[in-house]
């Protein structure tokens, strides 16, 4: 549906983790997780091949998590599970991303997302 709310986060490997490991871990491994916990109606990723210019921030990966409403992206109780589960999942998506992302160099951000063009149905 247009508007929606999407969580973009961009993501860098940590160190010494290799491509092989980075792009298994997150688009084999990671995604699965996600699934089970947040409440998602999309859930695209787009890895990173290189910047445009040489200054260009040194990123491995965007996410784009597509959700319903504001609230089921900032209250975290409903981004990770529900009020019984919330630390619990959060946990295991903290031990999960310690294995191959440095998130002290990811960033994060809440969008209103359009859609100008209306994908059409396969």
């Amino acid at each position: 549906t247009s508007p929606g709310r999407a969580f973009l986060s961009t993501l860098a490997k940590g160190r010494g983790v290799s491509n092989a490991t980075f792009d298994h871990r997150w688009l084999e491994g990671h995604y699965r997780l996600a699934l089970e916990i947040h409440p998602m109606l999309e859930y695209t990723r787009y890895r990173v091949v290189a910047g445009l210019t040489p200054q260009s921030e040194a990123l491995d990966g965007i996410t784009e998590v597509q959700c319903v409403s504001r609230q089921e992206i900032t209250e975290l109780h409903r981004f990770f599970g529900g009020w019984l589960r919330c630390v619990i999942n959060l946990a295991r998506v903290l031990w999960d991303t310690a294995g191959y992302l440095d998130n002290r160099r990811g960033r994060c951000w809440i969008a209103t997302q359009f859609y100008l063009i209306t994908p059409s149905e396969p």
